[in-house]
């Protein structure tokens, strides 16, 4: 896939790992993103500020963005994807699904891996503590999207990765 750094903000082409594709039989824009790994705040790491620009940022970016499509297509199938690097209770992620820190904003976007049992809810393991930083977000335009994670490397010693992969499956 080719894609070039832009500022969504500036209605040219998504940002880097992003992309526009015919897929579910409709025109599907992907973001991807991979944040910076963050200093941890405590034994469990996340972000040393989860509301600092660096975290709010990014996040408040890429959902104006995704609010600026379903503006223009109110049922367009948006896919924002990455290793976030923070939890989906954290400032940065219910600013990317709300707008608002505090997520009272309306949610554009859901987390299929929430629709998961509790005890598979985990993409990366640290001393312990299984934690999701590992993020698939879509709109309501992406029907039937059912998620699982294959849990490949976090509950191992010899990994090929210290995340494990999530599979989702996206019908029309």
């Amino acid at each position: 896939m080719h894609s070039r750094s832009a500022d969504p903000r500036r209605g040219s082409a998504v940002g880097p790992g992003g992309g526009g594709s015919f897929a579910l039989g409709q025109p599907t824009v992907r973001l991807g993103r991979r944040s910076r790994s963050q200093p941890p705040s405590s034994p469990h790491g996340g972000h040393s500020d989860p509301d600092s620009p660096a975290a709010l940022g990014p996040a408040k970016v890429e959902h104006d963005f995704v609010q600026h499509l379903l503006d223009a297509r109110k049922n367009a199938a948006v896919v924002v994807l990455g290793d976030l690097n923070d939890y989906q209770f954290s400032p940065a992620l219910s600013s990317l699904r709300t707008g608002t820190s505090d997520g009272t904003g309306p949610s554009i976007l859901t987390d299929p891996i929430s629709t998961l049992p509790v005890d598979q809810q985990y993409t990366y393991d640290y001393e312990g503590v299984s934690e999701v930083l590992d993020h698939i977000l879509v709109t309501q335009g992406v029907k039937d999207c059912t998620d699982q994670v294959a849990h490949v490397n976090s509950e191992y010693a010899n990994q090929a990765s210290d995340h494990d992969p999530q599979v989702v499956d996206l019908k029309p």
